[in-house]
């Protein structure tokens, strides 16, 4: 005798974390067609810049809780966060950059005249990466836009603005 059985795709979803905190799932399956809730915790300090899928979709959320509609394969979700800037007295020992927004340089002010850095698009690709001189990074090449610099385990969120 032949059983008969519906057969349902599941997938997963794959979080990342560009910052301090960490992304709580609903559900890490999902099946096909469907949606899900994932939550981002940030420590401390930290806010959100953005959540983004692998699909390119920027997620909009209410609070700290994101939905991902139709999930229909496997997803990545990356969620980047940044250190809070209001007020530099709140980082003296991490340093800040200027001016921000810009136009084609950023100076670090970090008490370290060279050092590496990666410069992310509010998506997470890769942008620039390289070795400042003299404290500084020229992002000339780069488009409109906001973007994340990393540089070792700090973050910084500036924007690019064209002339």
């Amino acid at each position: 005798m032949l059983t008969s059985s519906t057969y349902t795709e599941t997938y997963r979803i794959k979080p990342t974390i560009v910052g301090e905190g960490e992304i709580m799932l609903q559900d890490s399956f999902v099946r096909f067609g469907e949606s899900t809730i994932i939550e981002i915790k940030q420590k401390s300090g930290w806010e959100i810049d953005s959540v983004c899928t692998s699909r390119g979709e920027k997620l909009v959320g209410e609070g700290s809780k994101y939905k991902i509609e139709a999930v229909t394969d496997v997803m990545g979700v990356v969620a980047y966060l940044s250190q809070k800037t209001n007020h530099v007295e709140d980082t003296p020992n991490k340093g800040f950059i200027y001016p921000n927004p810009t136009e084609d340089k950023i100076y670090v002010n970090s008490g370290k005249r060279e050092f590496e850095y990666a410069i992310f698009d509010m998506r997470g690709a890769e942008r620039l990466k390289g070795k400042s001189a003299g404290g500084c990074i020229n992002v000339k090449a780069l488009k409109e836009g906001q973007y994340i610099l990393r540089i070792e385990d700090l973050l910084y969120k500036f924007q690019k603005i064209g002339k």
